[in-house]
């Protein structure tokens, strides 16, 4: 059941607190549908990756955080 549910997914490491990694990033966003992030609330935004990166790069997909201990 696991293979049939992840079957065509793809897994890709990358360095966000390194310019490759985040350029990236960007580029990713640009042909994404959906961003789930997550990390800790404001990480990607400390770096300029958060959802308002992704909006400049992609105005259509929807972003989604999830955070096991809220927002604050």
């Amino acid at each position: 059941l696991y293979r049939a549910l992840r079957a065509g997914q793809r897994a890709l490491a990358l360095d966000l607190d390194d310019a490759p990694g985040r350029a990236a990033l960007l580029a990713l966003y640009a042909g994404c549908d959906a961003v789930l992030d997550g990390r800790p609330v404001g990480w990607l935004d400390a770096r300029g990756l958060g959802e308002r990166a992704l909006a400049r790069q992609n105005p259509t997909a929807s972003w989604l955080t999830l955070s096991s201990f809220g927002s604050s």
